[in-house]
């Protein structure tokens, strides 16, 4: 098993520059979405990518970006 890190963003752009809006932006209009999964080590990110929209239809057509979490067991432990 590992850990990714799943961020979906809406399609908004800013109309003045034609670029699509900061993650502070779309956090500020509830169009930002941010989670973390235990998946299995052979996971696809496309067949995840859609099965979540299949999940969540309310996110359908919304920008995805997995990343794989970096493996932190045993982090915090005080060696001797």
């Amino acid at each position: 098993m590992k850990r990714i890190k799943l961020i979906a963003r809406q399609r908004h752009i800013e109309p003045k520059t034609g670029k699509r809006y900061s993650d502070a932006k779309l956090m500020t209009v509830n169009a930002y979405y941010e989670d973390v999964f235990e998946v299995p080590d052979d996971f696809n990110k496309t067949m995840f990518s859609l099965q979540f929209e299949v999940d969540h239809p309310e996110m359908k057509g919304w920008l995805f970006e997995i990343t794989e979490e970096a493996n932190i067991e045993g982090a915090g432990k005080c060696q001797k």
